[in-house]
């Protein structure tokens, strides 16, 4: 496979660059920088042919994808709280980007592409679990552009005659995280291992995925069958936990005793409440998830430990 990581000095895109060198492919990497680093890559740096551009400029997409099979689209913003504050620069990092590989594969006769999509896509569902057929209903300006981006695919997909295939991804975490709770939650722990602020009321519900096991299911999907051009799947673990039972997983991983843990009472705009997903589909592919929350937030807690004051 020869392959093309947009976004791939990112957490989750450099994992899965490492994935994809790691099953034989040629893989080539681009990213501006705004979010990603070079030193995610330090691992793989020499084995890898990196580009520092931005998508949103179509020439530079079409000279990446020259002499490549298959598109992993990462790069994007992927803050919710950014795209309400700045919802012009979402809809350019996420949509436009987006445009301009269907643009530039087409172009170049590239047979597949994926797309990180967003658990986004569905805002707040009224039912549970959370599948594929799913309404989608998005409350953030970035749920609304990664579903512009999946609409987008789709059309192109059928219009032009590749396949696309978008990966609705959940709560991943792991090595290199540079946000989200897990992140926050270390961070909180290590300055005060006494308590532990939580937004909200600690009822909200999330699946975690170790991003070892999320770009395991991303690599797979260049692969799964695509009837009809287009096709999306939850990646997710099947496991639902509320947010308070996470830091308690959290807190014991850590080995500490006698954390108070205090609530906000509020979150921030965009935030779901419940989100109880069902990989299902994906799993009938035959992929598995191999780690635990238990072992991967330990695995997470030691790296951070080992990388303390390093960017992630």
């Amino acid at each position: 496979m020869r392959a093309l990581v947009t976004g791939g000095a990112g957490f989750i895109g450099s994992h899965l660059v490492e994935h994809l060198l790691d099953l034989g492919a040629t893989v080539r990497v681009a990213d501006n920088l705004e979010m990603g680093h070079l030193g995610n890559l330090d691992a793989v740096r020499s084995g890898i042919d990196f580009h520092e551009c931005d998508v949103t400029h179509l020439d530079r997409v079409e000279a990446l994808c020259n002499d490549i099979d298959v598109v992993f689209h990462f790069a994007a913003n992927a803050s919710v709280p950014r795209s309400v504050e700045e919802p012009e620069k979402d809809f350019s990092a996420n949509v436009i980007s987006t445009a301009n590989v269907l643009i530039a594969a087409r172009d170049a006769g590239i047979r597949r592409i994926v797309l990180a999509s967003s658990a986004g896509v569905y805002g707040q569902p009224k039912e549970e679990p959370i599948t594929e057929s799913t309404p989608t209903a998005p409350i953030s300006p970035y749920g609304g552009s990664k579903l512009a981006c999946e609409g987008l695919c789709q059309g192109y997909a059928r219009a032009y005659g590749y396949e696309v295939v978008a990966a609705r991804i959940f709560n991943s975490y792991g090595p290199r995280q540079p946000r989200y709770i897990i992140h926050d939650f270390y961070h909180k722990l290590r300055q005060d291992p006494t308590r532990l602020e939580i937004l909200g009321d600690g009822k909200q519900v999330r699946d975690f995925l170790h991003v070892s096991d999320t770009v395991r299911a991303i690599a797979h999907l260049a692969d799964v069958a695509c009837e009809y051009g287009f096709d999306y799947y939850n990646i997710s673990s099947g496991r639902a936990v509320s947010v308070v039972d996470l830091a308690h997983i959290m807190i014991e991983a850590m080995e500490l005793e006698g954390v108070e843990l205090e609530f906000t009472g509020k979150s921030w705009v965009g935030d779901a409440p419940n989100w109880v997903p069902s990989p299902a589909k994906l799993r009938a592919t035959g992929w598995e998830p191999r780690l635990s929350l238990e072992q991967g937030v330990a695995d997470t807690i030691q790296w951070f430990d080992e990388h303390a004051g390093s960017k992630g």
